[in-house]
């Protein structure tokens, strides 16, 4: 899984396209919402952002060190189920969230209701996805 900004960075976006290239077209859905102004765009990384973007490399690919980076600088938050970009964040005190943690949060909202993530959940499973919940 991804890391995700609440505004995705260009790099995290070049990902996107990579993704799509190698054939996973429900990723289209995202260029659309950045494209239709659902997301914003971060925008380029400060050269204080890129110092600690190049840091995150060492151990993080590109979409997930630019969100940290960009998150630590600009106080956002980072969407990620990967190990270690979650330890990344909590070395650094950046906000995070996972997968099941926007389900709970659409059906807290209204967005789903929790019959809807709770299928969402499961064929996220289907897909191989480890959840530490089953609903």
């Amino acid at each position: 899984m991804q890391a995700w900004l609440e505004v995705p960075t260009t790099e995290l976006l070049d990902e996107v396209s990579d993704g799509i290239v190698a054939e996973y077209t429900a990723l289209r859905q995202i260029e659309k919402a950045v494209a239709d102004g659902e997301f914003g765009a971060a925008g380029p990384l400060s050269a204080k952002e890129r110092d600690g973007y190049r840091a995150l490399l060492q151990f993080l690919g590109t979409g997930e060190a630019s969100c940290i980076a960009c998150a630590q600088s600009r106080g956002g938050t980072v969407v990620t189920d990967g190990r270690a970009a979650r330890n990344a964040c909590a070395e650094r005190s950046v906000v995070m969230t996972g997968s099941i943690g926007i389900l709970k949060a659409c059906s807290l909202d209204g967005t789903l209701v929790p019959q809807e993530a709770d299928e969402g959940l499961q064929a996220m499973m289907d897909a191989g996805f480890y959840a530490p919940v089953s609903r």
